[in-house]
């Protein structure tokens, strides 16, 4: 966010240079930019914006949903996330 004047980046192609090794196309494609409150019991600071995988989850009892902000990260399980 520094490199981007604070602002939360709004397509994750733009992360690609702060990688290591830049991750792949079909690596990136398997995550999206949602709106915080999409997973509600996860918060990585004020931002109104977070990275999460799009993928639902094969087991929902041991698998975890991963989210990064600008203040850090976080996971909870799939069992945790509200029901619609």
């Amino acid at each position: 966010m520094q490199a981007n004047n604070s602002q939360f980046p709004t397509d994750l192609s733009q992360l690609r240079p702060y990688f290591e090794s830049p991750p792949d196309d079909a690596v990136l494609q398997r995550w999206q930019i949602a709106p915080a409150d999409f997973i509600p019991n996860i918060r990585v600071g004020s931002e109104d914006w977070i990275v999460t995988q799009k993928a639902s989850p094969v087991d929902e009892e041991y698998d975890s949903r991963f989210v990064f902000g600008p203040m850090g990260t976080g996971s909870n399980p799939y069992s945790m996330r509200p029901r619609p």
